[in-house]
């Protein structure tokens, strides 16, 4: 990759959740779990999981680690977008809403930051890599799309 991953994100890693006992403790009061604390420039970024699934053990597991590294996912599909978009993406849209599943499949939702819009970003978490999977309308993105 370009070296877009060592960049530091655009969000600083004003990450919240510091702990898993932390993250326990919001899906247990049933409160948003919010991940990134809104700033002068972006919002709050929640993270949820995706319809009919369930707080088990394992995907409190993973949502802490989304929770931590969500930021590789965002430089992953800015440097996408940097190589087949707009380029548009970082100015235009910011990060809102994460779901995830058992399935190690991460949904990234992003909404318009001047226009009323929102697209989604696909991910898979295989062997230690976020996997991009699909791009707003793309869909299955090839393995070496970075090549």
């Amino acid at each position: 990759m370009n070296g877009i991953l060592n960049k530091k994100s655009r969000y600083e890693r004003n990450i919240l959740i510091n702990s898993m006992e932390e993250l326990s403790l919001r899906i247990r009061s049933g409160e948003d779990i919010i991940i990134f604390g809104a700033d002068k420039w972006y919002e709050d970024i929640i993270l949820c999981l995706e319809d009919e699934e369930e707080w088990t053990d394992e995907m409190k597991l993973f949502a802490y680690f989304i929770s931590q590294n969500f930021y590789q996912m965002d430089n992953i599909a800015a440097e996408y977008n940097a190589h087949y978009g707009d380029r548009k993406f970082v100015d235009d849209f910011q990060l809102a809403i994460i779901y995830i599943n058992s399935k190690s499949q991460i949904r990234l939702e992003y909404w318009g930051i001047k226009d009323n819009t929102q697209f989604d970003i696909c991910f898979e978490y295989i062997s230690e890599r976020f996997i991009l999977k699909s791009f707003g309308l793309e869909k299955d993105i090839p393995f070496d799309w970075n090549k």
